[in-house]
């Protein structure tokens, strides 16, 4: 745990230069996200063990022996990515680091392209618990950012090109199709009557989920979904769920002084869009891989409200309060519940 310690204040810090320098020197300020891109890069390409880690390396490990595309056809542009690395080395840490570059690289531009408290921004990407699921579903975490970092797509209304992207990406993780319907309803004004109709809909899907799961489940069984059906785990936690609820509660709260934020629909809509699919997680844990696309979203929204907040003195304590409750939500999850002490870097690295 004690590089995640180092990794949240050293962060924190950079990004607070960053936004404080970026007022009077833009370039100089452009470099500190760059070392904060870096340093989540060196922590995550550097394990050795995590998630499903170990997997990814011995199947790396195996198509180093057998190089050959799947019969099947299936995830084919993960493979053609992993043979463009064979191709540069055969270490399956080159394949750890190499996702790792992409992952986050394409996380943090996009943070720091509609940065707001930029530090928070970089706080929460480690304290929600995301930084640390990246090196888990290493493909989904990493069509997931390449996505967010495409959100500009989305803004201008590029659609064929956002799709022409989605197709490809689909072919790395089968979940980025679900991105062209997202495409529209992201779209859509906050609280307009489509999306409060589209929220009415998943309530009724959330009361009748007993009846709706072997139907969701039927549809997702040809695709990589399909085999969780005969799992039974739980859900995730109703915590979790709440703080999904934060941002949406607060975006609903000054609703009318967002009306001013040109890009606010899509991160509005998208943190609405999280916060239902974690509703669906606490009755099966599986739908809690769709927030892979949908979190980074909050990043960006629940800052900007924080920095939107009318009232200077309420403002502060909002500040303060998000560092210390967010830390509190760190410790939870990596400490208690102990999904953090499963790190392990190569030794001698730091």
């Amino acid at each position: 745990m004690n590089i995640f310690y180092f990794l949240l204040i050293s962060t924190f810090l950079l990004g607070l230069i960053s936004r404080i320098i970026n007022k009077n020197y833009k370039i100089i300020g452009i470099l500190f996200p760059l070392i904060i891109a870096s340093l989540f890069i060196l922590v995550a390409g550097f394990r050795t063990e995590i998630g499903d880690t170990y997997f990814y390396k011995h199947s790396y490990e195996l198509l180093v022996q057998n190089p050959m595309l799947p019969e099947d056809g299936r995830d084919i542009g993960f493979t053609v990515f992993q043979l463009c690395l064979i191709s540069i080395s055969t270490n399956p840490q080159f394949l750890v680091f190499a996702t790792s570059l992409i992952t986050n690289l394409c996380t943090i531009i996009g943070l720091y392209r509609y940065r707001n408290y930029f530090e928070l921004q970089v706080y929460m990407f480690i304290t929600s618990g995301y930084f640390l699921t990246t090196m888990n579903g290493i493909r989904q975490a990493m069509v997931a950012a390449i996505l967010f970092c495409a959100t500009p797509l989305i803004l201008k209304n590029r659609k064929w090109l956002y799709f022409l992207l989605v197709i490809l990406l689909f072919n790395i993780h089968e979940s980025a199709l679900i991105m062209i319907p997202v495409y529209y309803i992201v779209r859509e004004e906050p609280w307009s009557k489509r999306i409060m109709l589209l929220v009415a809909f998943l309530g009724i899907g959330l009361v009748l989920y007993d009846i709706l799961e072997p139907i969701i489940f039927d549809l997702l069984g040809s695709t990589n979904y399909g085999h969780y059906s005969e799992f039974d785990e739980g859900g995730s936690s109703f915590m979790r769920t709440f703080i999904a609820f934060l941002p949406v509660a607060g975006a609903y709260i000054l609703r009318k002084d967002l009306k001013s934020w040109d890009n606010g629909k899509v991160f509005i809509n998208m943190s609405l869009l999280n916060f239902i699919v974690l509703c669906f997680s606490m009755y099966n844990w599986i739908f809690a891989r769709l927030s892979y696309y949908f979190l980074p979203y909050t990043f960006v929204l629940l800052p900007y409200l924080i920095m939107r907040w009318p009232n200077i003195k309420e403002k502060r304590i909002l500040y303060y309060g998000f560092i210390l409750c967010y830390f509190i939500y760190m410790y939870y999850e990596h400490v208690i519940q102990g999904l953090g002490l499963g790190y392990k870097m190569i030794p001698g690295i730091f």
